[in-house]
């Protein structure tokens, strides 16, 4: 069992992507229509199509990485597999993936949309067109085939008249900001693993151009982000939510705490060899979404309950503000006066 978790490089994708699904479907809930067809078991069966799909991409991955991870002396989870071995598989991954519209009964939209994910990270993967290694189309390649069409899949699956209960222009709100979420993601991971990108030779945008520019364009992904977020807030009206506007706030003034007493270090898109916090990413996977849980409108100890059950499965974001507002406690009293103690590493 934990050679498949390993190989579907399960802990990179379920604790850091898996939560973004679960905002948004809070957040159109909670928003601007109330589904009346929304059940746990098409929640279950919309995180499992995300399951297999996220799998079938970690291993395409490394499957088509080999190469390049070797000549980076980077660890990759075929190394110990034959030739024959890795191909067999990766048949036996995409056999499952390509069946599972129809082992789940996919609607029409979850079902164009689920391929249209597949096919979005086969060409940023594979030989020739491997938009992987063309710069600026790499990104937009892997944000559409993680993100974007993945998430129209699963709000599909979840709930079949999904884009008949929200207004058009919210759809789009959603998806522009969830493209440039995705995007600045990339590059933040594009960022960090640009010293290995280097010794592979592989030609991701961080890699093309000048740190003054990567900056520029970062800068502008993160603006085109909160724009469209704040557009999204504002067609479904959350921010008429005491409870939006309080957790929201919350975080903003944490974070200036952070900053200004025990020295936490921020970025907007990642810096390379060395630990910061991604600006936003701990609003959205933590406090945003307790807030929305606190918007629906289902009994207070239901609440309490999805909130443990959310912190459990998903508790990376919450862990790392836990450990900074505990050492931010901690210098604010019993160490007050004594040497700086800085908050554990996020893991």
């Amino acid at each position: 069992m934990n050679g498949l978790l390993k190989i579907a490089r399960f802990s990179s994708w379920w604790y850091y992507k898996i939560p973004l699904f679960v905002v948004v479907l809070f957040i159109t809930h909670v928003g601007e229509a109330k589904f009346s067809d929304l059940s746990i078991g098409s929640v279950f069966k919309a995180l499992f199509l995300m399951v297999v799909g996220a799998t079938f991409v970690s291993i395409l991955n490394d499957f088509t990485d080999r190469e390049v991870d070797l000549m980076a002396n980077k660890n990759n989870n075929f190394s110990r597999f034959s030739s024959t071995q890795s191909a067999l598989i990766m048949a036996i991954t995409l056999g499952v993936c390509a069946l599972m519209p129809w082992i789940l009964r996919l609607n029409v939209n979850a079902f164009w949309t689920y391929f249209s994910a597949i096919t979005s990270y086969i060409l940023y993967s594979v030989k020739p067109l491997r938009f992987k290694d063309r710069g600026f189309w790499g990104m937009v390649f892997d944000s559409l085939g993680s993100v974007v069409f993945p998430m129209g899949s699963f709000l599909f699956t979840s709930i079949p008249n999904w884009s008949e209960s929200i207004s058009l222009v919210t759809q789009i709100i959603l998806f522009l900001w969830l493209f440039f979420l995705a995007m600045r993601s990339i590059l933040v991971h594009q960022v960090e693993d640009k010293l290995n990108d280097m010794n592979s030779g592989t030609n991701t945008f961080v890699t093309r151009f000048s740190e003054k520019m990567v900056n520029r364009i970062g800068l502008f992904m993160f603006v085109f982000e909160i724009a469209s977020f704040l557009g999204l807030c504002f067609t479904l009206k959350l921010y008429a939510s005491p409870w939006f506007v309080f957790f929201f706030l919350f975080y903003l003034g944490t974070q200036w705490l952070f900053k200004r007493i025990i020295w936490m270090k921020f970025s907007l898109f990642g810096k390379m060899n060395e630990s910061s916090i991604v600006f936003m990413y701990d609003y959205y996977y933590s406090y945003l979404l307790m807030g929305l849980i606190f918007m629906m409108g289902i009994p207070l100890i239901w609440k309490f309950g999805l909130l443990v059950a959310i912190v459990i499965l998903f508790p990376v974001y919450f862990k790392q503000q836990f450990n900074c507002l505990k050492t931010l406690f901690l210098r604010l009293t019993v160490y007050r006066h004594k040497e700086h103690i800085p908050p554990s590493e996020p893991e």
